[in-house]
Order: C-alpha cells, then structure tokens, then sequence
C-alpha cells in the first residue's frame, strides 16, 4: 500500500473542505451525498510498522541537519498580555461554494 506523503495539513484541510461543502450541497439537493471510501487507520498501522526504520531515520536527520533547537510557535501580545485573540469571521457561503469548486 503506497501512502501519499503531506508536508503539512494545507492538502488534508483542502480535502476536508471539498467533501463538508459536497456533502452539503447534496444535502440541499435531496440527495444522497457520495463519499469516497474510507480506509480503515489499521491498514496505515499495518503500512507503518513495514518502513525501513533506520532508512526513514536517516531521511529525517538529514532533512532536519543544521537546526539546533526546537522550533517556538509565536504568541500575539494584547494589551501586554501573551495569548491568542479570539476572532469571529463570517463567510458568504455562496461566494464559498464557488471558490471550492472551482479549485
């Protein structure tokens, strides 16, 4: 079983959003939404557990070769204070429907 490779969830998000706005629109149209089918978590267990360990511990080290320390996620600053500021973002979901499905 050949496993696609994500460099981070950008394609998975795509994904995800394509089949929410599908499954949706179906919805609206009465009708049944088509799904693709799953595969079950245990196949990618099973996929994992045949890599080459020092083949992909060999792979990472050289990809990661040259950082020293841990990577630190940035925290906005409001008002002197750390934190994340919460944010409410309305969307049209026509105009939405059109971006998705032209991509």
């Amino acid at each position: 079983m050949e496993l696609p490779s994500y460099r981070d969830g950008r394609l998975v998000l795509s994904l995800v959003t394509n089949e929410v706005f599908a499954s949706y629109f179906a919805i609206l149209a009465h009708k049944q939404p088509e799904l693709a089918p799953v595969t079950p978590y245990s196949q990618y267990i099973e996929w994992l557990e045949q890599q080459d360990r020092q083949a992909a511990s060999s792979y990472w080290s050289k990809v990661l070769e040259g950082y020293e320390e841990q990577s630190r996620l940035s925290q906005a600053k409001i008002q002197g204070k750390t934190g994340y500021l919460a944010e409410r973002l309305d969307f049209d979901l026509a105009r939405t429907s059109q971006l998705v499905f032209s991509a």
